[in-house]
């Protein structure tokens, strides 16, 4: 897997308030992210993400607003304490709404009860990215480069019932020997055990990889967090964002 190579302009410890390390480490290695910065602080645009760091500066604040002036759909933001979280407490348009992540750490000590097979569950390979059942796929690897770039640092399962994908569990912003989980299953087929066998799956591959193992998600996602410690996952620390709507 690929590995993270600090250098004379690193940027990494300006969010260092981020618990999402393996995240902006991917972000800035593979330049994904847009990058806006001064000499002590950035923001990194991704997504509907918007990433403060490093000191308050009014030059990237100015660019913050702007982008929120500019944008019809809901933005995430994430800032540090201090300047950074008065001035998005302050900003007047849009609406504001404080939020929570919740990250858990897998804890590679505890065996996953895996089945390691399954008529509908299949590993995600390079001739599986080639065939027509694949699109859902490829538009969800997102936080890597391309598909080689996926096949070579990451790994997946789909789960596929009458020809259909009907759900996955991939590994996403890959890098360090560190990986988030990026799971989901088509309504029709929740409630059935499928997320939590995938889950059992990916796990057992990762552990074989040398992986560890990150699940993040809302502290509202009562599901989600369920799920992640029915798996073995441990709570490791918690993240205040912002979520702002335009009205």
């Amino acid at each position: 897997m690929i590995q993270y190579i600090k250098n004379t302009t690193d940027l990494l410890p300006l969010f260092s308030y981020q618990i999402s390390q393996y995240m902006i480490k991917s972000l800035l290695f593979r330049k994904q992210g847009k990058v806006d910065k001064t000499e002590n602080s950035a923001m990194i645009t991704w997504g509907p993400s918007l990433l403060l760091g490093g000191v308050f500066s009014d030059e990237i604040g100015m660019i913050l607003k702007e982008q929120l002036q500019n944008q019809k759909n809901t933005r995430f933001i994430y800032a540090p304490d201090g300047e950074w979280k008065s001035y998005v407490e302050n900003i007047t348009f849009g609406k504001l709404e404080n939020k929570q992540i919740h990250l858990y750490k897998h804890n590679n000590l505890v065996e996953s009860n895996c089945l390691t097979e399954n008529l509908f569950i299949f590993e995600i390979t390079k001739d599986w990215l080639q065939s027509d059942q694949s699109n859902l796929i490829k538009n969800e690897i997102y936080s890597y480069l391309s598909v080689d770039d996926f096949l070579q640092n990451g790994y997946g399962l789909t789960l596929v019932i009458d020809g259909k994908v009907c759900g996955y569990c991939l590994s996403e912003y890959s890098i360090d020997n560190e990986c988030a989980i990026n799971i989901w299953v088509d309504e029709h087929y929740r409630r059935l055990g499928y997320a939590k066998m995938m889950t059992q799956i990916f796990l057992h591959h990762g552990k074989s990889k040398g992986r560890q193992i990150y699940w993040g998600c809302t502290s509202d996602n009562i599901p989600s967090n369920k799920l992640a410690q029915a798996t073995g996952f441990t709570l490791s620390s918690r993240l205040k964002y912002y979520e702002w709507q335009p009205i």
